[in-house]
């Protein structure tokens, strides 16, 4: 079921999903909550998925007033007791992979359990840092939507971006705008 939240001022939406054990699922940075669906088919009686859209991604509008992956992880927390959805597993990708680390740290006693895709539970290191600082940069002068457009099909070998071009496409489109100012 597709629901919302105010939060600081700005919409949070996700979805709750199935019965049973709680389990949130954070995605990454230009994702949305629709990148776990293929994850979910047939696990619906067992577990029951929360799913948000972080600010700026998905149909949750940008929040200024979130700064900090700690931030996002007690905007998360809000879901969750609106929803009385704890304690539960939370797993995280990539950037949803500090933000659910910053969850289980900051309310250990909602934490049922962790896991992280594609992420990591150590500091960056200073190149990551770096990186990170330039893919910044580069949004700034360029958009949300170049960025999307040179990032994504580099997360393909060249043998599934030659079969699969419609799919590649697909994403890049999908998520061209995931810095969302107002909802879709």
């Amino acid at each position: 079921m597709r629901k919302q939240l105010l939060y600081k001022g700005h919409l949070i939406y996700y979805e709750v999903r199935g019965k049973g054990m709680p389990v949130m699922l954070v995605h990454g940075f230009t994702e949305d909550r629709q990148i776990w669906d293929g994850l979910l088919q047939g696990m619906e009686e067992k577990y029951q998925w929360l799913l948000p859209d972080l600010p700026g991604s998905g149909d949750s509008p940008f929040n200024e007033n979130l700064s900090s992956i700690t931030d996002y992880a007690t905007a998360l927390q809000a879901i969750t007791q609106t929803e009385n959805l704890t304690p539960l597993a939370v797993i995280g990708h990539s950037m949803g992979g500090y933000i659910a680390l910053a969850f289980a740290e900051k309310y250990p006693e909602e934490t049922r359990g962790l896991g992280l895709f594609h992420s990591t539970a150590y500091a960056d290191s200073p190149q990551k840092k770096e990186s990170r600082e330039k893919n910044i940069r580069f949004i700034k002068k360029n958009s949300p939507a170049v960025f999307v457009e040179q990032a994504i099909p580099g997360l393909f070998s060249e043998a599934f971006k030659s079969s699969n071009a419609a799919v590649v496409r697909q994403i890049v489109e999908r998520y061209a705008n995931f810095i969302r100012t107002s909802r879709r």
